[in-house]
């Protein structure tokens, strides 16, 4: 019989390793050395594997008390209440309530009452931030308005020579007068002119177009107003030149279902064109709007 206890008995087997125990101490293996013995939480009761509660569990116990990482703080809690402790704890560090002032202090919530309460000094960082504001502010105002100095639309023709030879003519993507809501435009050139008139044949001719769009109902009509069309000065030599500039005046237009086209059969004569403001048979043109409609 005492040689029985003495018989090894093979409990399992796992990652190439054998676990054996004696026969006379299994009951103690059982008890206290097995790591799949069954085991209890001592802080929330859960139960399961002695390994995994004593180690995966224990580290997130809801229930675990533990103590706050704060130096100085004593307070010792359960897991599931320390994020609320933290964010009212004197020891937590914590940046001054002035930081997007420019105050860049910090320090535990205890001290920062008394950093706070220093008057003098935040309202001297909010006088600054509030001057600071005020010249970023001024900037992008002028940012805006180089923006829209700058947000004609802006067309390119090529092939001049080509749409002149065939009396092609050119238009331009449509276009709103204004963002979100304008009126709706395009300009056509004439590369060779009107051909309504045989002297026209020496002058590029160009034209503006009223178009149906789709802000028709909130716009005031007749539209009344004036379109600036300006032809680029593309030419290092003739700079001094500056760029060639027709405005057309819109005196009214009561169909909008028609729309409507105002000519300008005389823009440029063809020699003055050719010899001041076109490079690489390409030209380039800009197109501005004042409305001038009265209120209905």
């Amino acid at each position: 019989m005492a040689t029985m206890l003495y018989d090894v008995i093979i409990l399992y087997r796992a990652k190439d390793k054998v676990r054996k125990v004696l026969k006379k101490d299994l009951t103690r293996h059982l008890d206290r050395e097995c790591p799949n013995r069954n085991h209890m939480c001592e802080y929330c009761g859960k139960t399961g594997k002695y390994e995994f509660i004593t180690r995966s569990h224990d580290f997130t116990c809801p229930e675990k008390m533990i103590s706050c990482a704060n130096t100085g703080c004593r307070y010792t809690l359960q897991r599931q209440g320390m994020k609320r402790h933290l964010d009212k704890c004197f020891h937590t560090m914590i940046p001054c309530k002035y930081i997007k002032l420019g105050c860049q202090m910090k320090g535990k919530r205890k001290d920062m009452v008394v950093h706070e309460d220093d008057s003098k000094c935040h309202l001297r960082m909010a006088l600054d931030s509030v001057l600071k504001l005020h010249q970023e502010n001024t900037d992008l105002k002028g940012k805006v308005s180089r923006l829209e100095s700058c947000s004609q639309p802006t067309f390119k023709l090529t092939e001049y020579s080509k749409k002149r030879q065939f009396n092609e003519v050119f238009v331009s993507p449509s276009f709103y007068t204004s963002s979100p809501a304008g009126y709706h435009m395009s300009i056509s050139v004439l590369a060779n002119g009107d051909d309504s008139e045989c002297d026209q044949k020496s002058y590029l001719s160009v034209s503006i177009n009223i178009k149906r769009g789709e802000n028709d109902e909130w716009l005031e009509w007749p539209f009344v107003g004036y379109v600036t069309i300006t032809l680029l000065n593309q030419l290092v030599e003739t700079r001094n030149l500056g760029h060639f500039k027709r405005t057309l005046h819109f005196d009214g237009v009561d169909s909008i279902e028609a729309g409507c086209t105002h000519l300008c059969r005389h823009f440029i004569r063809h020699d003055d064109l050719e010899t001041h403001y076109l490079k690489d048979d390409t030209l380039y043109f800009t197109v501005s709007t004042d409305i001038t409609n009265p209120k209905a």
